[in-house]
């Protein structure tokens, strides 16, 4: 669903710049969220916006947000992991291989 949505965006508008918010607050335990993706989730769909915004020679920014995790450490593992899975696609933006977050050492 998220892949189709993200080409549907991205084909519509033409865009110069994609501002993502990497949310925290989709994990299965937090006290908000009601999407119960996992941390390895989380870190795939990182993994695929990044992807997809590299396969449209697409500038990214990124911020992270939310994250209310009964334990607070969850929250900053998530948001570490997007940061790692960023670097990573930054570090092989010129391989002819395309970015995957299974590159990255998740650290769950």
């Amino acid at each position: 669903m998220l892949s189709i949505g993200i080409n549907k965006a991205i084909e519509a508008s033409n865009p110069d710049l994609a501002i993502y918010l990497a949310g925290a607050d989709l994990f299965e335990n937090d006290k908000f969220g009601r999407l119960a993706l996992t941390k390895q989730g989380l870190s795939e769909r990182d993994g695929m916006i990044f992807e997809f915004c590299r396969n449209a020679v697409l500038p990214i920014a990124v911020t992270i947000a939310g994250g209310y995790a009964r334990d607070v450490e969850d929250t900053v593992e998530i948001h570490f992991q997007t940061v790692k899975n960023l670097v990573y696609m930054l570090n092989h933006k010129y391989n002819d291989k395309p970015f995957h977050t299974s590159g990255c050492k998740n650290t769950y």
